[in-house]
């Protein structure tokens, strides 16, 4: 798949130096791409990248195999949580049918019954399936729509129940005025 290069990206592959080292006024040619920290290094500061405590287990690439930084940047604003701007999104609440990071699992989502990381969400195939989802989603609805049409036919019922008895009620007091008026005059 080709993408357009934009201005900002053919200033980037003409000046392909290892950040690093410019920040030491150092012009090094970068050889390596790390996707997670969005960074071009040089072989020497590759190798401590990947040495590195914190970032040993990031994704490093040859720098021509790099995807341009616009579709890097996407990609960053895809998978970081809307609510915790530091936080990425590690979870699927199956119950709100949510992403969610490790706080929002811990507050936000901590009485739901169900939470699968995203690689588990994607391998279950019964919950990969969109039709199958969607129709549990139809069916949910189909039955909250069906309770609140029998509550709703209970109210009437019962208003229509309240209504007779009114009328009834009625009917009986005019009755027993009329016997009383009636019992008056004799």
């Amino acid at each position: 798949m080709a993408f357009a290069a934009s201005d900002e990206d053919a200033n980037d592959t003409a000046s392909e130096s290892c950040e690093p080292c410019m920040s030491y006024c150092k012009e090094i040619t970068a050889t390596v791409y790390c996707l997670d920290c969005d960074e071009k290094f040089c072989e020497a500061c590759g190798n401590c990248h990947k040495k590195s405590k914190l970032s040993k287990d990031h994704k490093l690439s040859k720098i021509e195999e790099a995807p341009p930084s616009h579709v890097v940047h996407l990609m960053k604003e895809l998978t970081t949580c809307p609510n915790h701007q530091a936080e990425e999104v590690v979870y699927v609440c199956v119950d709100e049918d949510k992403l969610c990071c490790n706080q929002c699992a811990n507050t936000q989502h901590r009485q739901c019954k169900r939470l699968d990381t995203i690689e588990q969400y994607m391998t279950n195939p019964t919950m990969t399936n969109p039709t199958e989802r969607i129709e549990k989603k139809k069916t949910s609805t189909t039955r909250t729509n069906w309770n609140q049409q029998s509550k709703l036919q209970d109210t009437n019922m019962c208003e229509e129940y309240v209504k007779k008895t009114v009328d009834s009620n009625e009917s009986i007091m005019a009755s027993l005025m009329s016997f009383n008026l009636n019992y008056k005059a004799l």
